[in-house]
């Protein structure tokens, strides 16, 4: 009897650890839950600040392309005038050099502005 007793009281001990254990896992698990609520707070803000970040850095390459594309355009732009300004010049200093061979040969001929003696 005395033996039975014993493991009663026993089991009764184990039993009062075990419903503190229970207890305190209960607990835990009740403070689990409020990090993984507050964890899930931050992830989602986390992932709103990386949607927005990754739009307005989609906006700004978008805008970099546009002023790319439009440097691009004035480049070409100002390489074609300056093109058509060396055309223009070499047409130019061609023209001159004509002109100065007329001159020149004009005042060879004699019609250099001095009056001709009258024959």
């Amino acid at each position: 009897m005395d033996f039975i007793l014993e493991q009663q009281a026993q089991f009764a001990a184990q039993i009062g650890r075990l419903e503190d254990t229970t207890r305190q896992i209960g607990e835990n698990v009740v403070r689990l839950g409020g990090v993984v609520e507050r964890l899930g707070v931050v992830v989602e803000r986390l992932v709103n600040t990386v949607e927005r970040l990754a739009q307005v850095m989609a906006e700004r390459f978008e805008a970099m392309d546009r002023r790319a594309d439009e440097t691009d355009r004035k480049l070409d732009a100002l390489v074609d005038a300056q093109i058509r300004t060396e055309e223009e010049s070499r047409k130019m200093q061609a023209a001159i050099r004509k002109l100065s061979a007329t001159v020149e040969r004009h005042m060879a001929d004699g019609h250099g502005g001095k009056e001709q003696p009258e024959s």
